[in-house]
């Protein structure tokens, strides 16, 4: 509630100075200032859960589409050698919530059409979803078939950067697809002469 006040303070502030012209131009950025207020924990566990549990059927789909032995049981993984578990930690909720971020204002500055912008931050969680596995299933192969040391340390902490990467590599097709239609209807439909307008033809007099 305490933030939430603050976000308020600061978009009265702007209405107070810019008057209500302003705001109306500026209501999407002003509306990305509610994102500051933090979810309620509730919420919060539930997105956790969610794509804790994704993420464990698409690890365990990319171990069998690569042939890589593997046992499962819930969200633990028996691979040669070690098992793994796929934690509450493991599920990205702090990456899925930047690239939703990310989605909203490409969505609001490339995309004109509501159900399109609203298509492509939907995108947002399958493509979270297949990054935290192939994170997932990166460190896993890392580990079975370099070094173990690859599960620890630095690589585990900060190996999300590289996948978050792919991610949004993957977000840019999605949006160049949804904006190819709009592009079309906005491009004239018939080309301009070099001579101007044709003037109309009429008929001789008899």
């Amino acid at each position: 509630m305490a933030v939430f006040g603050i976000v308020l303070i600061w978009i009265g502030g702007f209405i107070s100075f810019y008057r209500t012209g302003p705001f109306n131009a500026a209501l999407f950025p002003l509306a990305l200032l509610l994102l500051f207020i933090p979810l309620p924990r509730p919420l919060v566990e539930s997105a956790q859960v969610m794509l804790q549990r994704a993420s464990a059927e698409v690890t365990y789909l990319l171990f069998r589409l690569a042939g890589t032995p593997v046992f499962r049981q819930g969200f633990q993984f028996s691979l040669p050698g070690f098992d793994i578990e796929v934690a509450r930690e493991c599920s990205g909720i702090r990456s899925t919530i930047a690239l939703l971020i990310t989605d909203l204002v490409l969505s609001y500055l490339f995309l004109r059409s509501a159900w399109r912008r609203a298509s492509l931050v939907i995108l947002t969680i399958p493509i979270a979803i297949f990054k935290n596995a192939l994170r997932i299933a990166s460190m896993s192969w890392l580990g079975i078939y370099v070094s173990k040391d690859y599960l620890y340390g630095d690589v585990h902490r900060f190996g999300g950067l590289p996948v978050t990467a792919i991610a949004l590599l993957l977000v840019i097709p999605a949006l160049l697809l949804l904006q190819r239609p709009e592009q079309r209807r906005l491009a004239p439909s018939t080309p301009p002469t070099a001579h101007g307008p044709v003037p109309p033809v009429s008929s001789p007099i008899e």
